[in-house]
């Protein structure tokens, strides 16, 4: 809904709500509705660097109130960075840390990866006390959660994503896809993933079936992955062969079209995006966290 500004016989002027997207407007009063032309919101992206000093960092997950918690796989901690972007240390003593999601009660889970092919994933208290919570074999990457508490792991080595349910009860959700890294829940409850070894975005339903919605990519290694509330997919790009660009966030919207958001970025992974719309994503080389801000 756009507050009115000015009416006259033929024009209102209006305030543009931010990140309205794209729609027919539609002009109620007095009970009555009429319907007018096809409307675009232009949204701009301004990178800037949000927070520094991380070592090796990996993915990132965001709390509600706004605080970013990152995987450094360097020196085995949990980075927490506030919404001023003040780093400090939330966990440590983690063997190669990797993906990261954070639960509705604040817990945090993170994968962890040795070189014995098994995946520890340790629950974290909102105070900082972590615990084993899940073995899987393989190589877990990215995780993420459902709305029932459900947690679900990348698992690259194996090429499948391992639920693990609350009381730490593991089985194959989904299968098929090599070497995958990132996941993301959109707002139907389909869940995205990518893969690195072919290139491939893929759509997970929640039964399990799996579909291609993309190819053609080179992720360079792992990469991260966001849905917006309009369910489209943003992702990590190192060599981007579609648009023949590197370090970028790439867009695939809703009807499959792919755009690049930003460039710029070093060595690309995690990807988050917080409840105002805007990005965050985890500079792995530069190890660093930069900051999209939507306009």
């Amino acid at each position: 809904m756009a507050p009115v500004i000015n009416a006259g016989a033929t024009q209102l002027q209006v305030t543009v709500p931010s990140l309205c997207g794209t729609g027919t407007v539609k002009v109620s009063t007095n009970g009555q509705t009429a319907s007018g032309p096809i409307f675009t919101y232009d949204t701009t992206y301004t990178l800037t660097a949000f927070a520094t000093g991380l070592s090796n960092p990996q993915y990132l997950t965001i709390d509600g109130a706004g605080s970013l918690y990152v995987t450094n796989f360097g020196n085995g901690t949990i980075a927490k960075i506030s919404s001023a972007g003040s780093v400090s240390t939330f966990a440590s003593g983690l063997n190669g840390p990797t993906g990261i999601t954070i639960d509705a009660n604040s817990n945090i889970y993170v994968s962890t990866n040795n070189n014995m092919n098994v995946s520890t994933i340790y629950k974290i208290t909102p105070s900082g006390t972590a615990s084993s919570f899940a073995a899987i074999t393989g190589y877990v990457y990215g995780l993420t959660i459902d709305n029932s508490g459900n947690l679900y792991a990348a698992n690259a080595g194996t090429g499948a994503i391992s639920m693990v349910t609350s009381s730490g009860s593991v089985s194959t959700f989904a299968s098929g896809m090599p070497s995958i890294t990132g996941i993301a829940f959109s707002s139907n409850g389909n869940l995205y993933a990518t893969g690195t070894t072919n290139g491939s975005v893929y759509k997970i339903t929640p039964g399990g079936a799996v579909t291609g919605v993309s190819n053609g990519f080179s992720f360079g290694g792992q990469n991260g992955i966001a849905v917006d509330n309009n369910n489209n997919l943003y992702i990590t790009v190192f060599d981007n062969n579609t648009l023949s660009q590197t370090n970028t966030v790439t867009k695939i919207d809703v009807s499959g079209t792919i755009s690049t958001i930003t460039t710029g970025l070093d060595d690309p992974c995690g990807l988050a995006i917080d409840v105002n719309g805007n990005f965050f994503v985890v500079n792995t080389l530069a190890a660093t966290v930069s900051k999209l801000t939507v306009q």
